[in-house]
C-alpha cells in the first residue's frame, strides 16, 4: 500500500433465479415448447460499491435480457427493481444497474412472446423483484474495504460477429477489488460475447 492507493467499500451476493418448469420457455414460432428441465441453474449476482460518497449497485442476471415494460405497458419492471433495492438499501435509483447474460435457455423476459400472459410467469417475474431487492441488501450487509486494480487486454480470435467484422470488441476489462488483507476478492469481468450454446 502507498500513499496514492485509493479505498472502497465492496460487497457481493449471488441467488438463484430458476423458474419453476410451467414457466413459459423463450423461443421462437413454431418452438413452443415448454421446459423440460434443468440443465443449468439460474443465478442473479449483486455487486455494491461506495467511495465514501457515493453507493452503487450492479446486478447481473442469468437472463436473456429485460424490457420495462415485460409486466405489462403500466409498470416498469426496472423501475420498480430499482424502488425495491432503493427501500432496502438507501441506493439512489439512478446509482442502480440491471444487467442480464444474453442467456436464451431462459423465460422471456424481453416481450417477445409476453410472459406476464402466463399466470406461473406474471408469478416469476414478480417474485424477482423482491429477489433482487434482497440480493443487493445480502451485498451491500457483506461489504468489506478493498482497493481496485484495472487490467485490459486484446483477446483476438475467440469471438466474431455474424454480421460482419466492421464492429468487433475483442477488448476484456477486469476489476479486482481486493481486501487490505488480501483475504477476500471480488473480480468483475467485461468481455462483448454472444453464445450460441445453451
Amino acid at each position: 500500500m502507498n500513499g496514492r492507493d485509493r479505498f472502497f467499500s465492496v460487497g457481493a451476493a449471488r441467488t438463484d433465479i430458476t423458474p419453476p418448469l410451467d414457466v413459459p420457455y423463450l423461443s421462437f414460432a413454431p418452438r413452443h415448447q415448454a421446459f423440460g428441465g434443468v440443465h443449468d441453474p439460474l443465478h442473479a449476482r449483486a455487486f455494491v460499491v461506495s467511495d465514501g460518497i457515493r453507493r452503487g449497485a450492479i446486478i447481473a442476471a442469468e437472463a436473456i435480457g429485460f424490457i420495462s415494460s415485460v409486466l405489462g405497458p403500466d409498470r416498469d419492471f426496472t423501475a420498480e427493481v430499482r424502488a425495491e433495492i432503493g427501500r432496502r438499501t438507501g441506493i439512489a435509483a439512478d446509482h442502480i444497474m440491471l444487467a442480464a447474460a444474453h442467456v436464451h435457455s431462459s423465460p422471456d423476459s424481453i416481450d417477445i412472446r409476453p410472459l406476464r400472459e402466463s399466470p406461473a410467469g406474471k408469478a416469476w417475474l414478480e417474485e424477482l423483484i423482491g429477489k433482487f431487492g434482497r440480493l443487493v441488501e445480502a451485498a451491500r450487509a457483506d461489504m468489506f474495504e478493498a482497493t481496485l486494480r484495472i487490467g485490459q487486454a486484446e483477446f483476438p480470435g475467440h469471438s466474431k460477429n455474424r454480421r460482419g467484422e466492421g464492429c468487433l470488441d475483442d477488448l476484456v476489462t477486469v476489476l479486482l477489488f481486493e481486501s487490505v488483507d488480501k483475504a477476500r476478492r471480488i473480480i468483475l469481468v467485461n468481455y462483448a460475447c454472444h453464445p450460441v450454446i445453451v
